[in-house]
């Protein structure tokens, strides 16, 4: 006959004890992979620093890890991420060793994926916040580029009325007498709605969300980006005008998708996370 200790339930703290114990191994596997791609994540922190318009990526990278370790367990499917993490090392190294890493990048994702598809945390939603963790290419913004012309022109008009001496080149840089600020498919506004979009699918990884709310959110939302870019370059050519370039680069380029993640996420922690029916 078993004895009383043995039959009886564990306790609160061996219950929370063994948690923080499967949620440090877990990080230390987040860890590993972090080396194992690190090739990889130095090129987007070099990417980053050279085009900070897009530096957001580092925020779903962490995101989705976060996510990964704290979601409930679901069914583990062990083939399946190991093959992923495989798949994305050997990109990594087929990549590296040609010299063209940054085509690496999508390796990066499916790491990701693997992992969670490891822990049993890889939800469809959670697969696709993945992806936001890869800059989309300049040339995909640049249809857009047209349109800062003449939302440049607006702004100089605006704040000649002021006194600032600001004017616009034939490429499309606005310059004062002493400093000037390029202008480049980075600051249309696209990587902003590709923030937004990937704030709605984070809300939709926490709500649990299906797929086509998460869409139907983004598409309300994104076109949020074009008032909100507009302001920034707004302040930017004020910041230049008032002798300050460095601060109308940082104005235009990480004021817009700091804010928007401060406020986003600020609404997505209010609603809380919803937890599976078990």
């Amino acid at each position: 006959m078993a004895s009383e200790s043995e039959s009886s339930p564990p306790s609160p703290g061996d219950v929370a004890a063994r948690r923080e114990s499967g949620t440090s191994r877990e990080a230390l596997l987040w860890c590993m992979l972090a080396l194992a791609f690190s090739p990889v994540l130095f090129d987007l922190v070099a990417h980053y620093a050279e085009r900070p318009s897009v530096a957001y990526g580092a925020l779903f990278i962490a995101l989705f890890a976060w996510e990964a370790i704290r979601s409930p367990r679901g069914e583990a499917r062990p083939a399946l991420g190991l093959g992923l993490v495989a798949a994305g090392l050997a990109m990594e190294l087929v990549f590296a060793k040609v010299g063209w890493i940054r085509f690496a990048r999508p390796g990066l994702a499916l790491g990701m994926i693997g992992l969670a598809s490891l822990r049993g945390s890889a939800t469809p939603q959670l697969c696709l916040l993945a992806l936001f963790a890869v800059p989309i290419p300049s040339f995909a913004f640049g249809v857009l580029q047209p349109l800062l012309r003449p939302a440049a022109t607006l702004w100089t008009r605006l704040l000649a009325g002021v006194g600032a001496p600001l004017e616009i080149g034939r490429t499309g840089e606005v310059f004062t007498p002493d400093a000037s600020l390029a202008l480049s498919s980075y600051d249309t506004g696209a990587p902003l709605a590709v923030l937004i979009a990937g704030l709605c699918l984070y809300a939709g990884v926490r709500g649990r969300w299906p797929l086509s709310r998460i869409a139907v959110r983004a598409a309300l939302l994104c076109p949020l980006a074009l008032p909100v870019q507009l302001v920034a370059l707004g302040l930017a050519l004020w910041a230049l005008a008032s002798g300050s370039p460095e601060l109308a680069r940082a104005t235009l380029g990480v004021g817009p998708w700091l804010a928007c993640s401060a406020v986003g996420g600020w609404l997505i922690l209010r609603r809380g996370r919803v937890e599976p029916v078990r």
